[in-house]
């Protein structure tokens, strides 16, 4: 790594590219959350991927390892960021974000999930993030970005959950401006990474919808489910999309959806009743979908930030019912009475919000559709408010006390 900081922008996005094609690799085999590879992304040679693969499955020094690492190679890139072409710039960023994404999902390999979350650490990653997403905000036009480096910065950001509504607002606009120019594909993967952020720009998702409408005719399975919940998420009702031919498509397919694919549409046929439209499942599908959802909601287990608060309320002698899952298929944190209604009290960590505090997109769809759905009122305790009270139980309750009243 001695001479990474001679590298100019390309060479330096090929270098963090390859090591993060790798970290997907590694993190797929180890039980974590890889992406696909796409043509023309990594490096293509040996040398970075070795180091990379030693890097991620050594021993005990692999944080020390992964300090140097990614924190040089973020060093080097922050200086030269005008040398970056915008295909090598947006190969850059999706190669961090890509990095966070497979620390969010190692759970089984502490030297790798370690490693990964130093990379993504705030001294690193999110200066590089932030100084990136100023400059391309920044930029008098984005037409020298093509549309899939605009999707794969979006992608970059969302899967770092970073919070940058300038640049997301900005790349909105040129993206409906440019709506022609975009494959369906990268159209619906661009609006996926906008829900997914919780950056809902209503513009952008109707600009897009027959985009989406071209692809629902001819895709697989997952990206009819994937295009069914993204506009759920987004609340963005489009008839040239959601029409009678969407269903039928899905039909056509019924049994090639997997058991999230299924939880997918589940969520899309809550948000086509939240609307009142015709436009649904048939019910034996539905049924299909609500049982495979329901069994997804059921695989989490309690966390011990969780078991804190629900202890607490126990405390309140209030009427309780923990991890309850509601008709909806929804599995909600705790069931409070309170004034003889039902309120829903969901304990929200880090992966619940991006940037400080705003919430996810999915964080974002559970809210909305259990209120318009089961006339449950959500709540929420924020982690950072629940770690400022520290052990002091008599804190603790006078804050969940006034969290109820507010209801």
């Amino acid at each position: 790594m001695r001479n990474v900081g001679a590298y100019g922008g390309e060479e330096l996005s090929r270098v963090v590219s390859g090591f993060a094609a790798i970290a997907g690799a590694v993190g797929r085999e180890r039980g974590g959350k890889g992406r696909r590879r796409e043509e023309g992304d990594g490096d293509g040679g040996g040398g970075p991927r070795r180091v990379l693969r030693a890097l991620l499955v050594g021993d005990d020094k692999t944080s020390t390892r992964a300090e140097r690492v990614f924190g040089h190679l973020a060093a080097s890139a922050r200086p030269k960021l005008e040398e970056f072409a915008p295909r090598d710039l947006s190969a850059l960023i999706r190669a961090f974000g890509l990095v966070e994404g497979v620390a969010d999902g190692s759970k089984t390999n502490k030297n790798l999930r370690d490693a990964l979350e130093y990379a993504a650490a705030p001294d690193h990653r999110r200066k590089l993030l932030a100084e990136v997403a100023d400059r391309v905000a920044g930029l008098e036009d984005l037409e020298a970005f093509a549309p899939r480096d605009l999707r794969r910065v979006v992608e970059a950001y969302a899967s770092a959950r970073e919070h940058r509504p300038r640049l997301f607002k900005r790349i909105a606009a040129a993206a409906i401006a440019r709506r022609e120019e975009f494959d369906p594909q990268d159209a619906v993967e661009l609006l996926r990474a906008y829900a997914r952020n919780g950056q809902i720009q209503r513009a952008l998702f109707e600009s897009l919808a027959p985009k989406a409408a071209e692809l629902a005719g001819e895709c697989r399975a997952h990206t009819l489910a994937v295009i069914a919940r993204t506009y759920a998420v987004a609340d963005v009702d489009c008839p040239e999309l959601f029409g009678d031919d969407f269903v039928e498509a899905v039909l056509a397919k019924r049994g090639e959806f997997t058991k999230p694919g299924l939880s997918q549409l589940h969520q899309f046929n809550l948000w086509r009743k939240e609307l009142g439209s015709d436009v649904r499942l048939p019910p034996s599908l539905q049924e299909r979908c609500l049982a495979a959802f329901s069994v997804e909601q059921n695989q989490f287990h309690l966390s011990e930030l969780q078991y804190d608060v629900v202890s607490e309320l126990r405390a309140l002698n209030v009427p309780l019912l923990p991890e309850e899952l509601t008709e909806t298929g929804y599995s909600l944190d705790a069931l409070v009475e309170a004034d003889g209604a039902w309120i829903g009290v969901e304990v929200d960590g880090p992966h619940h919000f991006v940037g400080r505090n705003k919430p996810t997109g999915s964080t974002l769809l559970k809210r909305r559709q259990v209120a318009a759905l089961e006339g449950i009122r959500v709540l929420s305790v924020p982690h950072w408010e629940w770690e400022k009270l520290g052990e002091d139980r008599g804190r603790r309750r006078k804050y969940l006390s006034s969290l109820l009243a507010l209801a």
